[in-house]
């Protein structure tokens, strides 16, 4: 198949860049007349306690300041421990 001076494998290459370009450029253009959502945003109702709703685990990092494990009624009954926690096991046997 000559067409245009060409072999069969150069012309499906530059058929094949060509559909490639096309659909790059329509994947731009849709981007930029349709943007991502922006993330959601988690906000945290400041009446709500981590010990005493949801799931009644206070993670790590809560918000109120509280050990981080699970609670029943308001008292922690299991604790996590974390890294601080470890590190400072570690100073007090390994000093």
């Amino acid at each position: 198949m000559e067409r245009y001076g060409m072999s069969r494998g150069t012309y499906a290459f530059i058929c094949l860049l060509v559909i490639g370009v096309i659909m790059g450029a329509g994947a731009l253009i849709d981007h930029a007349f349709n943007p991502p959502p922006p993330p959601a945003r988690v906000v945290v109702d400041d009446m709500q306690d981590c010990r005493f709703d949801g799931n009644k685990i206070c993670g790590p990092n809560n918000d109120w300041g509280y050990a981080p494990g699970k609670y029943r009624d308001g008292k922690l009954i299991e604790p996590w421990f974390t890294k601080l926690h470890y590190d400072r096991y570690a100073r007090i046997t390994h000093a």
